[in-house]
């Protein structure tokens, strides 16, 4: 079973903050993400009032393809997240980039939906495909807007950076005037080439070298099993071939084990021609085999009137070719048999 593209919504607003409408961006998310065309493929995991020390946990726990922070952030560039008592407590960019390098196989994209992240946005960058960060402060209903917008193009099978530019257009198109605020910062990776809905080639992060090897090595295994199907599809031809010729083989040979019979008829005993209109003819013939080297033909002769003289000659390919002699009808059907042997 194919695993799901796995988003992991991390979420704080401490006590000490003002209020931001996370639950409405979540639900947003949510939404967009079930109408979408490849609904199948994403699940969301959220947590809430996220600690410091629950960072590592949630990222081990869940191994996410996409990570999104949602909450505060400082004007030094540091994302908040609450200490034990609920309240404020930021978290540095060199210990959330040291973090990200550690925990960086499964992730593919970071989202750090934060006013001023977009400095941490570049240090993590430095170790995961797409991040985005924000380059000033934004403002609640932009951050949740550019959200929305941006996971419904995932969820269509979009590329990372159409998806973000669609983020972006959102904001413009509700005249929020803060579509220049989100970044999409890609130091190793070409945003264009990440589909993460989709089984593609692109939506691992190839070089281009690595690229052509591994569209080579697909060309192989697809020529491989052409070249299989086709050597499948030629043997079964030639089985059939060698059973219809056999069975031609075996009709040819039934046809040649039937017995040819030359019939001449004698008037009288007197002469030898035939007798003309005589309209002597077998209506039947059947043959058994007597013995491994005797044979037997039975037949059924049809004469024009009784008391009409016939001779037979009867030949086979398997026996030696027999001279009946003359017999007379007695009625107008008469049954014969003549034994052949080799």
């Amino acid at each position: 079973m194919e695993r799901p593209i796995k988003i992991l919504f991390l979420a704080a607003n401490p006590q000490d903050t003002s209020r931001l409408r996370l639950d409405e961006e979540i639900r947003g998310i949510d939404q967009a993400l079930r109408q979408a065309e490849y609904r199948d493929k994403f699940e969301i995991k959220q947590q809430w009032a996220v600690r410091v020390a629950d960072l590592q946990s949630h990222l081990l726990r869940y191994k996410p393809d996409i990570v999104d922070f949602s909450g505060h952030g400082s004007s030094s560039s540091e994302i908040i997240l609450e200490d034990n008592d609920g309240n404020s407590q930021p978290v540095s960019i060199r210990a959330l980039s040291q973090l990200f390098s550690i925990l960086k196989d499964d992730i593919r994209c970071v989202v750090l939906n934060a006013c001023y992240s977009e400095q941490q946005a570049q240090a993590i960058g430095k170790h995961i495909d797409c991040v985005v960060g924000m380059s000033k402060a934004i403002g609640d209903k932009a951050a949740i807007s550019f959200a929305i917008a941006f996971y419904q193009a995932l969820g269509y099978g979009k590329d990372v950076k159409t998806a973000f530019d669609l983020g972006c257009v959102q904001i413009d198109l509700e005249n929020l005037n803060e579509q220049d605020t989100p970044k999409l910062l890609t130091t190793n990776s070409n945003p264009q080439k990440i589909i993460l809905a989709k089984q593609h080639l692109h939506s691992h992060n190839f070089t281009d070298g690595e690229e052509k090897k591994l569209r080579g090595q697909n060309a192989s295994v697809l020529q491989n099993k052409f070249a299989k199907l086709a050597a499948l599809i030629v043997g079964v031809f030639v089985i059939l071939i060698i059973i219809l010729e056999k069975n031609n083989v075996l009709k040819t040979a039934e046809d040649d084990a039937s017995p040819r019979i030359e019939i001449s008829g004698i008037v009288n005993d007197t002469d030898s021609h035939p007798v003309q209109g005589a309209e002597i003819r077998i209506i039947a013939v059947h043959f058994y085999a007597t013995s491994k080297l005797d044979g037997a033909f039975m037949g059924i002769l049809t004469g024009k009137s009784m008391g009409d003289q016939i001779k037979l000659m009867v030949s086979h390919p398997k026996y030696r070719t027999c001279y009946v002699p003359p017999r007379t009808l007695s009625s107008e059907k008469e049954w014969f048999e003549v034994i052949l042997s080799k």
